[in-house]
């Protein structure tokens, strides 16, 4: 598998999709996005050479269904945990979601990692996938954002550098595509502590409890003072404590 790297670019994610063009699995890195984004279309920040900015493409040569293209997010966040927990034994790490991992501090679960999915089509068949990682790695300041409290391995006391975190990364990416969609969900499944977290809903009012997680990656919630239900996906966003 070929691995591009460069000092600067607007964003990983943006370029790998030109080299799926000519490439069939590739991985893109940079020490620097001028553009990276998040999900939502949210801005991801990060310093020069501080952090892990890292794309994984994949051209599909058959068709592939919809559950497969949404483990794909799933494999993605449980890369990046598998990572962080062998690297940080002694750190508790946590999926949230439907997308980011936090990190267990002195003063409370702070986001170290975001994961965004990117898929091309040409009509309805997906043609090629991508998974976009950042993960905080030697950053020590973050710029205020509404709902962001970031930390970074550096805070956590974990000495290293975005390079060495790049093979490991894809060969846990690589082992957890080689599964089942069904195995992946069930894993990503098992990792997450949403159902007994009183939850927020940006655009709805009132608190709401998890009753039901779908395999296409969606939740569906009950209203605390109404009974009413509602299903929310990749694109809503929903606030909980993870203790």
């Amino acid at each position: 598998m070929k691995h591009y790297h460069f000092g600067e670019i607007s964003s990983t994610n943006d370029y790998i999709g030109h080299l799926l063009q000519i490439e069939d699995e590739v991985v893109v890195t940079a020490e620097f996005q001028t553009k990276g984004r998040g999900r939502n279309e949210k801005n991801w920040f990060g310093e020069y050479r501080s952090n892990l900015y890292y794309s994984y493409g994949r051209k599909h040569k058959d068709e592939v269904n919809y559950e497969e293209l949404v483990s794909y997010q799933f494999v993605g966040c449980l890369a990046v945990l598998e990572l962080l927990n062998e690297i940080a034994p002694k750190v508790a790490f946590r999926l949230k979601y439907p997308n980011d991992v936090f990190a267990k501090t002195h003063d409370g679960w702070k986001k170290i990692s975001g994961v965004l999915v990117e898929h091309s089509f040409s009509g309805e068949r997906c043609d090629s996938s991508i998974i976009g990682i950042g993960i905080n790695v030697n950053q020590r300041e973050f710029p205020i954002a509404e709902g962001i409290n970031p930390t970074s391995l550096s805070l956590l006391g974990i000495d290293t550098e975005p390079e060495k975190l790049i093979e490991p990364l894809s060969n846990n990416i690589k082992k957890y595509l080689s599964f089942s969609s069904d195995v992946i969900f069930e894993k990503w499944s098992g990792k997450l502590t949403v159902f007994d977290k009183i939850i927020i809903v940006s655009n709805k009012s009132g608190l709401w409890l998890a009753t039901k997680l779908f395999p296409n990656g969606q939740l569906e919630l009950q209203s605390i003072d109404t009974g009413e239900k509602i299903i929310v996906d990749n694109s809503d966003s929903v606030r909980y404590e993870l203790d």
